[in-house]
């Protein structure tokens, strides 16, 4: 698996399950997450959020900071259940400090109200 997908996944993880605890995330140093701010985090976190909650399966979610440029967009390709849960599989689009990724995920719906990553349905 490519090192983007890492990156976000530990992104996704840290967006949408609340709380958000601190973490160690120097190996995130040279991926285009590195280059956000705090008002871009923000702004990612409330988009995948929104994503996730609200977004209709094939409609793309997007964030835009215009102070610093960076930008992403977020789609939703499938919702379903697995054993009652609601899960998604979403596209992750990242640009930040002249450089852009992009991967897939698959979240799933905990009790509790929050999202966690779950693993990739085999095909």
């Amino acid at each position: 698996m490519d090192k983007f997908f890492w990156i976000m996944a530990v992104v996704l993880t840290l967006l949408v399950s609340t709380p958000i605890h601190a973490a160690n995330l120097f190996f995130l140093a040279g991926a285009p997450i590195a280059g956000l701010d705090d008002e871009d985090l923000k702004m990612l976190k409330e988009t995948a959020r929104d994503a996730l909650e609200n977004g209709a399966d094939g409609v793309t979610k997007s964030w835009k900071n215009p102070k610093t440029g960076h930008f992403g967009d977020i789609t939703v390709i499938n919702t379903h259940n697995d054993y009652d849960t609601i899960c998604r599989t979403v596209h992750f689009y990242l640009s930040a400090a002249d450089k852009t990724g992009r991967s897939e995920f698959r979240a799933c719906k905990a009790d509790d109200g929050t999202w966690h990553l779950a693993p990739r349905e085999q095909k």
